[in-house]
């Protein structure tokens, strides 16, 4: 299906809609694993300058890195989707009083994660997009890119669902179904 693959592209764009350029950018990225993964290598095969903070499975992250890196930085990337906790605002480790006092002109742009989207702006720090998701949702979604990741996701929804209708039917218990479906890619 290869729907992750369009994960860094996306990047780049909400980087590009929140008014800044990527080359050459100082992107301080607040995530975990593959969104992490795949978002750093894309915008620094793209020429950005990516500082990546990794956010542990208890929500806490290298606030020390995080404070280092902010007086030089454009943005701070958001997309941690596998954390519910506060990651930016009043009851979390960094406020938008904090990111104000070390660089009052970096841009908060959000993907995943939580943040306070009214404590930063009350704190003058700008936002993007303008709809802010919980923690656990996603902002934006791959199909802000246009249709092709989203038809690949339904086409693969449609695949597995095809392969597992078709093992039930062989009589196949769910866990021979599931190793059917991953020998059978999209």
């Amino acid at each position: 299906v290869d729907v992750l693959s369009y994960i860094g592209p996306l990047a780049a764009k909400q980087i590009f809609e929140s008014g800044l350029e990527v080359y050459n950018s100082k992107v301080i990225l607040l995530a975990s694993g593959t969104f992490s993964e795949n978002i750093r290598n894309y915008l620094k095969s793209c020429g950005a300058r990516v500082e990546s903070v990794n956010v542990n499975p208890d929500g806490t992250y290298a606030v020390e890195s995080v404070r280092h890196e902010l007086p030089g930085a454009d943005a701070i990337f958001v997309a941690e989707h596998q954390v519910r906790s506060s990651l930016i605002g009043p009851d979390a480790a960094l406020s938008g009083l904090d990111l104000a006092k070390l660089n009052p002109g970096i841009t908060v742009i959000h993907r995943a994660g939580g943040i306070d989207k009214d404590d930063l702006q009350s704190a003058g720090i700008s936002v993007c997009p303008e709809h802010i998701a919980p923690a656990g949702y996603l902002s934006l979604t791959t199909a802000h890119l246009g249709p092709s990741p989203l038809i690949r996701l339904l086409a693969a929804g449609l695949k597995v669902g095809e392969v597992m209708a078709r093992a039930r039917q062989s009589k196949s218990d769910y866990g021979s179904a599931k190793s059917v479906v991953r020998k059978n890619p999209l």
